[in-house]
């Protein structure tokens, strides 16, 4: 009876300690939407079971509003639509057909259908990313353990790998060297947004993920000659895009979790945590950074390429495009032997980009709708 009795307080004791604080939704919505199928060779019934296909194409494209408003008025939208909708299965869950008519040899539905929001989300997402051109990200949290910094962030580690997963680029914190590191966790812990950013434009980032995580023990006890620590865990972090300082998007989650010592159980609700803030925020830095003030859509993300610059030419030449008008962000991918490569985010085309890279003094020497390659002109000087 006594064995059975701890068991049963040792349960009790996990369950109340690791009651997540946040609970989840349930991402669906419910849309009404009308479809059309041509009536071909007299099959109606073909007809119908096309108009139903349109209808639910229709349900997912307003799916895609309900994620990123003003999604619908992006220059590129139908590109992105169409990735989606070649992975759409499984995306309507339930419909009902509320009418049928014909007219003029189509055949026209109305249906009510639900739509799964968080699988539209896990589809939508990467196509987002790869639509920015694979954004680059850098990591900055300051992490506590019972108020001592620990030499190893699991809360940075776990936030990089989620991102990194998702398709994004990320600077790896060894790339950062020991005096800017710790600049960097000093930023983070006071709120300094300027010196975030600067210390990401440093590394290339056009995203800097920051702020604070600690993980405070609140009780413990014995159960069955073994001690067991609970321990609270609070991540409060915010991304930034480096372009404008704008702030994308925010998460604070709030994790309890029970372990053999304080460490193991703050490393396991410092985990949880940070994959809770991570995830929520992936997918919703890409569709902020696509339409930059979360209510309209920037326009698209093209590569240039610009070739025979020495580095002052490449950052006079950045900084240029950046006062371009209609040009939302100008992103360094690398340069290397003298190869300058930028993704620019912008309410044009690539010809309109082309042109005022001309103007600039550049040769255009190819173009694709998402592509341009430039030579210098002017040789090697400043």
């Amino acid at each position: 009876m006594r064995l059975t009795f701890n068991f049963s307080l040792l349960f009790l004791f996990i369950l109340l300690i690791s009651f997540p604080v946040i609970g989840l939704e349930k991402g669906e919505t419910t849309v009404e939407v009308e479809g059309a199928g041509a009536i071909i060779g007299g099959d109606k019934e073909r007809a119908f079971e096309e108009a139903k296909r349109d209808a639910f194409r229709n349900a997912i494209e307003q799916g895609l509003g309900v994620l990123i408003q003003g999604i619908t008025e992006m220059e590129n939208f139908q590109v992105i639509r169409d990735k989606v909708m070649a992975q759409s299965k499984g995306l309507i869950t339930g419909y009902k057909v509320l009418s049928r008519w014909e007219e003029d040899g189509i055949v026209k539905v109305k249906i009510r259908a639900t739509v799964a929001l968080s699988k539209l989300n896990d589809v939508l997402g990467p196509v987002v990313i790869d639509t920015l051109g694979n954004p680059v990200l850098m990591v900055c949290v300051a992490e506590s353990i019972d108020g001592k910094t620990p030499f190893i962030s699991v809360s940075e580690s776990t936030i990089l790998s989620v991102f990194q997963n998702a398709g994004y680029h990320v600077v790896n914190p060894s790339q950062i060297d020991a005096n800017r590191r710790r600049e960097a966790t000093e930023a983070s812990l006071t709120g300094d947004k300027s010196k975030l950013i600067e210390l990401a434009k440093r590394h290339d980032a056009d995203v800097v993920i920051s702020g604070k995580a600690m993980a405070v023990p609140y009780t413990s006890q014995v159960v069955s000659g073994q001690k067991l620590y609970g321990v609270q865990a609070q991540l409060s972090i915010e991304a930034i895009i480096t372009q404008t300082g704008k702030v994308l998007g925010v998460a604070i989650p709030s994790v309890r979790k029970v372990g053999l010592s304080v460490e193991d159980a703050a490393m396991k609700g410092l985990k949880e945590a940070a994959d809770e803030a991570a995830r929520k925020l992936v997918y919703e830095v890409a569709y902020a950074m696509l339409g930059q003030t979360g209510k309209g859509i920037a326009g698209r993300t093209i590569q240039v390429r610009i070739e025979g610059l020495n580095f002052t030419q490449a950052r006079k030449i950045k900084g240029e495009m950046e006062k371009f008008k209609g040009v939302v962000g100008v992103y360094q991918r690398s340069f290397v032997d003298g190869n300058l490569v930028v993704d620019v985010n912008i309410e044009g085309n690539a010809e309109d980009l082309a042109v005022r890279l001309e103007e600039l003094g550049l040769e255009v020497v190819n173009f694709t709708a998402n592509n341009i390659v430039c030579r210098f002109k002017g040789g090697g000087g400043n």
